[in-house]
């Protein structure tokens, strides 16, 4: 215990006297203090790695881009759930994207592979007792390869198309702004459709599935509809079957997506307004789901709604181009806020029958840094009437719901190393009342290839 709380509150310390200083970004200061242009140059990059001794410019004109990442959650309980303790867990990318344009002539064609690596445990599990897994770099532990499609973009880049093994959610039920989160209950994706949809999981960072993706987006207007199939196999996360084998058995059966969406001040070009994103998506799975009571099996389907609004935008904002350049077209400082609705109706089946996530975040919060987010976040889930009667049937604790609350801010020493203090507290862990409610402190450190 004594370890944990000296960490953790090292941690803060650090953050919050960087925090409290503010000061302007790292590549201003480098004018201050004299040094180079070239390293001037280094600071403000996207990557650590520079430009490699100037070979990446020069694979990029030719065709070829390779990123990388790392990430480590260190986290720890202070007090409630099963017992204090800390952990750490971490994910590693590499991503190979190859311009077919520039390097075959094949107009808008990409080929696009990558791989993964996770390590480290478990801290809901070993010390918390909570179904949202408070370490989102935890799951699929392994070392593998992720993405091998083909993407093909027509009609000036209004329509996409990928074939090949990749993540279903990387493109739907997705949002930058949920990447704001440690907590696995929203980052990524809202993690009730997993809960209630095992088989999902199956094609959700860091596992893959062969799968098929279109989307068409006009450019003239800011609406959006886009459809995917994918076949799911139940050993899709077992290294010694994918980790470099992508093999065609489906034991799960398809799965097939559709969402459609509007988005205003969202496109390159859009005058800066209030960003907004609003979704609703549909989907289904084919693989028989076995009942709570044990009476029969049959697939499962839902919808759901996601719902991002910019309420505020700091007025003359300088930097909104730099925002842009770096986050998007609808990138801006200010404050956002997002809704998250997931409902699988079938509660003979589905653990989560309503599912919601919630949250503010605010970008550029503090003066000269305009890269930062403060986040609050909130997950909440009710377990479903038959899994609760199953439960008590079995003579077994019984699972009603459960809550998190998150706090922290991601603070950009450049714009490749992140520092992002969390602290999240966890309301009835496991949902079955047999626990104390749970605080979890600790940061999210990344740094980008």
């Amino acid at each position: 215990m004594p370890k944990i709380t000296s960490f953790l509150a090292s941690t803060f310390l650090l953050v919050a006297v960087m925090v409290s200083y503010g000061g302007p970004p790292v590549a201003e200061r480098a004018v201050d203090t004299g040094e180079s242009d070239k390293w001037r140059k280094y600071l403000r990059g996207n990557s650590i790695a520079g430009d490699w001794f100037g070979c990446r410019p020069v694979a990029a004109e030719n065709g070829v881009t390779l990123t990388g990442y790392f990430t480590a959650d260190l986290l720890g309980n202070v007090t409630g759930g099963k017992s204090t303790g800390f952990e750490a867990a971490s994910s590693s990318g590499l991503q190979l994207v190859l311009d077919m344009e520039k390097m075959a002539g094949l107009n808008g064609t990409e080929i696009v592979s990558s791989m993964i690596w996770r390590a480290g445990n478990n801290l809901s599990d070993l010390h918390v007792g909570n179904l949202n897994t408070v370490a989102q770099l935890y799951g699929g532990q392994n070392l593998r390869l992720y993405e091998l499609m083909v993407r093909q973009k027509l009609w000036d880049d209004q329509v996409t198309i990928q074939l090949g093994r990749q993540g279903a959610f990387d493109t739907f039920f997705a949002s930058l702004i949920h990447q704001n989160y440690v907590n696995n209950g929203i980052c990524g994706n809202p993690k009730g459709i997993f809960f209630s949809v095992p088989a999902f999981g199956q094609t959700v960072y860091p596992t893959s599935s062969w799968g098929a993706f279109v989307r068409y987006a006009p450019q003239d207007c800011p609406w959006y509809i886009q459809a995917g199939a994918y076949l799911l196999d139940s050993e899709n996360g077992v290294n010694r079957v994918a980790g470099t084998n992508f093999e065609f058995d489906v034991d799960l059966g398809p799965a097939v997506l559709v969402q459609g969406g509007y988005t205003p001040h969202g496109k390159q070009g859009d005058d800066p307004g209030l960003q907004g994103k609003y979704s609703l998506g549909l989907f289904y799975s084919g693989d028989n789901q076995a009942e709570f009571d044990g009476s029969g099996t049959s697939g499962n389907a839902g919808g759901y709604v996601m719902l991002e609004q910019m309420l505020w935008r700091e007025p003359g904002d300088a930097n909104l181009q730099k925002l842009r350049n770096h986050w998007g077209p609808g990138a801006q400082e200010g404050l956002s806020a997002f809704l998250n609705v997931v409902v699988t109706p079938n509660e003979e089946i589905s653990m989560f029958p309503v599912y919601i996530t919630s949250g503010l975040v605010y970008q550029g919060l503090i003066p000269c840094r305009p890269d930062d987010f403060l986040s609050f976040g909130v997950v909440w889930g009710t377990i479903s009437e038959d899994r609760r009667h199953s439960q008590m049937a079995a003579n077994v604790p019984v699972e009603t719901d459960e809550t998190v609350l998150e706090l922290n801010y991601r603070y950009f020493v450049t714009p490749f190393f992140s520092i992002q203090p969390d602290l999240q507290y966890i309301i009835n862990p496991g949902g079955t009342n047999l626990l104390d409610d749970a605080l979890v402190l600790g940061a999210q450190v990344t740094v980008n290839f």
